[in-house]
């Protein structure tokens, strides 16, 4: 993809010496390039595994590889579990920077342009209840799930989920 514009947040500021801040300053446009690949396995006990990788590269030197698995597994017939992992490796573009010279152009210092890797470890349960072809509800849905992310960058965030869903 090619975008074109304004390609960064407005309010992100770059430190100077003496501390002293600028405005972010970026390119007008980015070459944008991904090829991703996915695949799915059916295992004999009832459950599945999931796999998924993605290359990303872009004329601002960001180089980026993001791979993901999945375990599926039914524990009932209402009930299943799901538990996956994810790791993302990035290069960073080639003007970020923690510190700017006055002037220096193109310049960054957003955390999500800068090089890191990081990793997420979650699970799911879901409890599906069926209601029977002669009721207009056909299923009730409920879910329950959780997974924390880290950056080598020292960002860390818990994220639980609780859901319900009708199917009619």
């Amino acid at each position: 993809s090619v975008q074109y514009g304004t390609l960064g947040n407005t309010w992100n500021t770059v430190p100077l010496p003496g501390e002293r801040r600028a405005n972010e300053d970026l390119p007008r446009a980015r070459i944008r390039h991904a090829a991703s690949a996915r695949f799915a396995q059916y295992l004999p006990w009832d459950g599945a595994f999931k796999g998924y990788y993605r290359f990303y590269a872009d004329d601002w030197g960001l180089v980026a590889h993001t791979a993901e698995a999945q375990l599926h597994q039914r524990l009932t017939t209402t009930l299943r579990a799901r538990a996956s992992y994810r790791f993302h490796d990035q290069s960073g573009v080639d003007f970020f920077t923690t510190m700017a010279e006055p002037g220096q152009a193109p310049r960054a210092s957003d955390s999500d342009l800068a090089p890191f890797q990081a990793h997420a470890v979650g699970g799911k349960l879901t409890l599906e209840i069926p209601r029977g072809r002669s009721s207009s509800l056909r299923e009730l849905r409920f879910e329950a799930g959780f997974e924390h992310y880290w950056r080598t960058d020292g960002l860390r965030v818990n994220v639980a989920l609780w859901q319900s869903a009708l199917r009619f």
